[in-house]
């Protein structure tokens, strides 16, 4: 648990600080949250026009608890938004962080982009992340705005096919 604010008694008969949105939020930014790894099949930093190009990422949803003013704020982060940057001037906005190639898979459940010129290009991904609060174990509420976290970016090398001739029958 990590303590975040702090308040000073005073004399008289001044009310403690109240825990505010406000207050919560600033707590929320301060919350130590994944970097998004940007994963994409197939894999090594190659791919081909005119074929699918599937983009991933890890972010589960998880709890924090910190000390604000004396109080528990326990927060259920969650990413909201990814925003994928392709690199060739598009961009594709998703809010789930995308799922591995298996044969089964219907390609909607793929966050999936087909390049259309050979090229190098360098991918981004920014997630956004949100959370729900909980004053000393009241009921959760949302929190006011959210935090973005940026991938690295990666290079990309898009390749055109040639096909061969190897046999003539």
């Amino acid at each position: 648990m990590a303590v975040i604010g702090d308040s000073c008694p005073t004399s008289g008969s001044a009310q403690a600080p109240a825990v505010t949105p406000a207050l919560v939020a600033r707590a929320f930014k301060r919350v130590p949250l994944p970097t998004p790894e940007l994963i994409v099949q197939p894999p090594n930093g190659r791919t081909l026009v005119n074929i699918d190009t599937i983009f991933r990422t890890e972010a589960a949803p998880f709890r924090r608890t910190v000390t604000l003013l004396g109080h528990r704020v326990t927060f259920d982060i969650k990413a909201q938004e990814f925003r994928w940057t392709l690199g060739d001037g598009h961009t594709m906005t998703t809010t789930e962080p995308g799922v591995a190639y298996a044969e089964q898979t219907p390609r909607s459940q793929y966050v999936a982009y087909r390049y259309t010129a050979a090229g190098e290009v360098h991918l981004g991904l920014t997630a956004v992340w949100g959370a729900d609060w909980s004053l000393d174990g009241g009921p959760f509420q949302p929190v006011p705005g959210t935090v973005q976290m940026d991938a690295p970016t990666q290079p990309l090398e898009i390749l055109e096919a040639r096909p061969q001739l190897v046999s003539y029958h």
